[in-house]
C-alpha cells in the first residue's frame, strides 16, 4: 500500500491523503459491532425482545434501523461511524468530499462481502475494499484540524471603513480564482482543502501567508479581492 495518495478535487487541486492503516479499519469494524451487540443485549435484558417478537412490524423496524446503523452514521456524520471517529479515520470520495447518500448505500450493501474479502484492501492500491471501489470511496486518516465555519464579521471584513488592502497582488486574481477561494470557505464539503488551496493561492499570486493560518489567508484573499474590486466600482 502506498503512503500517500495524491487526487485531483472537485476544485481542481492536488491533495495528498494517507490510506487508513488495514488495523485501525479492522478497529474501528471492531468498536461499532460491540456497539451494535451491546445493543442487542441490553435490549434483550429490557424484555424489548418479548414485545417485538409478539409485534413483527416493531421487529422489523428494529433490526431495519440497526442494520443501517453504519449507513446512517457515515451519511450524517460525514463519512465517520463512531469506530471511526475513535480511530481518526474518515470515508472520503475520489475527489476528497463526504460521501453522499447514494455511495454510503453502496458501502453498506457491499459490507456483507467485504467482511470475508479484508485481503483485498491488502491487494488495492489505494487500500481499497470492493464497497469503497463500487462506489467511489476510499477510507484514509483524518486531518487533525477541521476548520469551522467564519463569522459574518470576517466574511463582510472588506467593508470595514478602517479596512486595509494587505495583498496588491489580489489584482491578479481572476473570477475563478474567487469562486475557488469562496467554495473553499463556505462550501462543507472542501472546507478540508484549504491548505491545498492555500498552497495553490500563494504559488499562483507569488505570495506567502506568513503566520496566518490557511484559512484566514484565504478569507483575507477574498477580502482584499472584494475591496479592491469595491475600489475599483
Amino acid at each position: 500500500m502506498v503512503d500517500k495518495l495524491s487526487i485531483l478535487s472537485g476544485l481542481y487541486v492536488d491533495l495528498e491523503y494517507v490510506p487508513a492503516p488495514v488495523f485501525k479499519r479492522v478497529l474501528a469494524t471492531s468498536i461499532d459491532g460491540f456497539i451494535y451487540y451491546m445493543a442487542l443485549i441490553i435490549l434483550a435484558f429490557s424484555g424489548f425482545f418479548d414485545y417485538a417478537l409478539d409485534h413483527t412490524p416493531v421487529l422489523i423496524l428494529l433490526f431495519t434501523i440497526m442494520g443501517l446503523f453504519p449507513f446512517f452514521c457515515e451519511y450524517f456524520f460525514n463519512g465517520q461511524t463512531i469506530g471511526k471517529m475513535l480511530m481518526k479515520i474518515v470515508v472520503v470520495t475520489d475527489e476528497g468530499t463526504p460521501p453522499s447518500f447514494f455511495q454510503c448505500a453502496i458501502r453498506s450493501l457491499l459490507y456483507t462481502v467485504d467482511f470475508w474479502l479484508v485481503g483485498v484492501i491488502l491487494i488495492s492500491k489505494k487500500g481499497k475494499r470492493l464497497g469503497d471501489m463500487a462506489s467511489g470511496c476510499m477510507v484514509v486518516l483524518k486531518k487533525s484540524s477541521l476548520q469551522e465555519r467564519v463569522s459574518l464579521q470576517e466574511e463582510y471584513a472588506y467593508t470595514n471603513p478602517d479596512y486595509k488592502l494587505k495583498f496588491e497582488e489580489v489584482q491578479e486574481m481572476s473570477d475563478e480564482d474567487f469562486d475557488l477561494l469562496t467554495k473553499t470557505l463556505f462550501d462543507i464539503n472542501y472546507r478540508t482543502q484549504s491548505d491545498a488551496v492555500s498552497r495553490r493561492m500563494q504559488k499562483h499570486l507569488g505570495i506567502a501567508k506568513g503566520s496566518m493560518d490557511d484559512r484566514g489567508f484565504l478569507m483575507r484573499l477574498r477580502n482584499d479581492y472584494l475591496y479592491y474590486r469595491q475600489a475599483l466600482a
